[in-house]
């Protein structure tokens, strides 16, 4: 592979229950019962669903088991990929997971997802390497076993946490032990998550050279499994998924299109976040992203004048945060695969740097590639 077009990134397909799934793709992250429903507007590649949420809305999930399957229920098309996260990470904070993971496994059942995740307990980097490792750690490896060993129609994919190389190593060897006793995958292509990445893009964890750190974890894991389809969890924003895919991450997932949405900020194609009406110390605006939003063509968008895009798009609109979210969504999509083409056409990495040009990401790819070049991966897919 040209590690100076490319780096890792690679168009492929995932099989999954006779279901192709174009790689690199991002599952765009939706609430039970959250608006809008991309997919009722445009094709989006992929939807993320939380099994948790959907467990502790009842009245919801009662309607779903009268359904096909949530792609029935909520009527998605058979070209999206549906997959279910356990929800283990909104108990990151938290010692104790508070539910079963034989919960989720039967609402894989009823659901029937694409991919559904195994209940795992996130890491916390403000934890220490005990409770990380002897308490979250030993729990995911406990339901990692347990949910495996059943029999299910929906493809169940574990999770591997780490704070340090050494640990995702270590970690790793024991997901591998136990795909061996369950010949899960035995037959396709390996399905491997990597999680508790997200707190390490924050700066207000007090983590040092967090983004430095994930570029070494998705490295580490792409040696350690270099055949294997590697999903990311949380952190597919639209500057970040860029060196993920250029890293070698197959898949992602995201929901700032929507947080970023009830801010008040809408994306552009190569910028960081742009507010039609600025608070304090935001970045409006300016000609460039202007010509750029004429140029979008999402439901919101297309056909309107520039100011009525900027009116429906601004804090004045009933209908405000709904339309920047739709914006939102159909950028991400659109960016994933203009990611696709440039990957075809092997210019994946000078489609990087244009597109960071002005962003603060740009010296986390910088770092990114004096690792991958400095790196080898024998027998990568």
């Amino acid at each position: 592979m040209d590690i100076q077009s490319n780096g890792l990134a690679k168009n492929n397909n995932l099989l999954i229950n006779g279901r192709e799934i174009k790689t690199p793709i991002l599952f765009l992250g939706q609430p039970i019962g959250g608006t809008p429903n991309p997919w009722d507007y445009f094709h989006v590649d992929g939807v993320l669903f939380n099994a948790y949420h959907i467990i502790q809305k009842t009245s919801f999930y009662n309607n779903l088991k009268k359904s096909e399957s949530i792609r029935d229920f909520l009527k998605i098309k058979k070209r999206t990929a549906i997959m279910m996260d356990s929800g283990g990470y909104l108990f990151q904070k938290s010692d104790v997971l508070s539910f079963d993971c034989l919960e989720i496994i039967n609402l894989y059942k009823y659901t029937k997802p694409d991919l559904g995740v195994i209940l795992d307990h996130p890491y916390s980097p403000i934890a220490n390497e005990e409770e990380n490792y002897g308490n979250r750690w030993k729990k995911t490896i406990e339901n990692t076993k347990k949910m495996l060993s059943i029999k299910n129609d929906v493809v169940i994919f574990p999770v591997v946490h780490g704070y340090s190389e050494k640990q995702i190593s270590k970690n790793w060897n024991e997901i591998q032990a136990i795909l061996s006793e369950t010949n899960v995958f035995l037959n396709e292509r390996l399905i491997i998550g990597i999680g508790s990445l997200v707190p390490l893009m924050m700066t207000s964890t007090g983590v040092v050279n967090g983004k430095k750190l994930i570029v070494d974890l998705i490295i580490k894991l792409r040696k350690l499994a270099p055949k294997a389809h590697i999903h990311a969890f949380g952190i597919g924003g639209a500057t970040t998924a860029l060196i993920m895919f250029y890293l070698g991450v197959d898949s992602l997932d995201s929901v700032s299109w929507r947080l970023k949405a009830a801010k008040g900020a809408i994306q552009l194609p190569g910028v960081s976040d742009r507010f039609i009406s600025p608070p304090k110390r935001r970045k409006k605006l300016s000609l460039s992203d202007e010509s750029k939003l004429e140029k979008c063509r999402c439901p919101i968008c297309n056909t309107k004048t520039l100011k009525e895009r900027k009116f429906l798009l601004g804090p004045l609109s009933s209908k405000n945060f709904e339309n920047r979210a739709l914006h939102n969504a159909w950028v991400y999509q659109k960016e994933i695969e203009e990611c696709r083409k440039a990957i075809k056409q092997k210019r994946f990495e000078k489609f990087i740097h244009e597109r960071l040009e002005n962003s603060n990401m740009k010296s986390m790819f910088r770092y990114a590639v004096d690792k991958l070049t400095s790196t080898k991966i024998n027998d990568y897919r």
